[in-house]
């Protein structure tokens, strides 16, 4: 799902700009273009001969070269809420289909790693954003933000699996003493003595 107009970046192309691109994502015997869609990844003799010419950037930023806009596809990736995997909606409506951003991918060049890295900021934005909610359940919403808080206190997110290794036991005590000498402080400070 694309965000509102008030939340998305006005300097994203509309969907009917979109649509406009759309046939210049595919070559003259209807193969998908991948490399020269982007700035960055186009051959020089691509552009010189005019056989096709780039339509995205994989900049933050858009970019204008003598008149024409190249499209930041990291916003546009970032204009839609979606999860790393599932960019159904963005790929029909940036690519025309949903094959097209899968060759995009699957291909083993530089723009596969722009990809993995957009979607891994993606699984981080989306988490933080799970655990914002979290937190303002846990701290606004009295009995039903106990699952909640527990979860946050549990730290949840955290990947649990089998037996941690040395470095890992190593920090958690590390971690548990510097909670314990602060409850300790605490308690010093306040003046209260600790039953045993």
């Amino acid at each position: 799902m694309r965000k509102t107009f008030k939340e998305i970046d006005t300097s994203l192309p509309t969907k009917e700009q979109l649509q406009e691109l759309q046939p210049m994502m595919t070559s003259t015997n209807g193969r998908r273009i991948l490399r020269s869609l982007f700035l960055e990844t186009v051959g020089m003799n691509v552009l010189e001969l005019g056989v096709s010419r780039p339509v995205f950037t994989l900049k933050d930023r858009n970019i204008v070269k003598e008149g024409i806009t190249y499209w930041s596809i990291k916003n546009l990736y970032f204009s839609y809420d979606h999860v790393p995997g599932f960019e159904y909606q963005f790929a029909k409506d940036v690519f025309g289909s949903w094959e097209h951003w899968q060759l995009l991918v699957e291909s083993g060049d530089l723009v596969r790693e722009y990809i993995e890295a957009w979607r891994d900021e993606m699984t981080i934005r989306l988490q933080a954003r799970a655990l914002e909610s979290l937190f303002k359940t846990a701290l606004f919403e009295g009995s039903k933000g106990t699952p909640a808080a527990r979860y946050l206190a549990d730290r949840g997110w955290e990947v649990k699996r089998g037996r941690p290794s040395k470095d890992e036991v190593e920090r958690e005590k590390k971690i548990a003493a510097g909670v314990h000498d602060e409850v300790q402080k605490d308690i010093e400070r306040l003046g209260l003595a600790l039953v045993k």
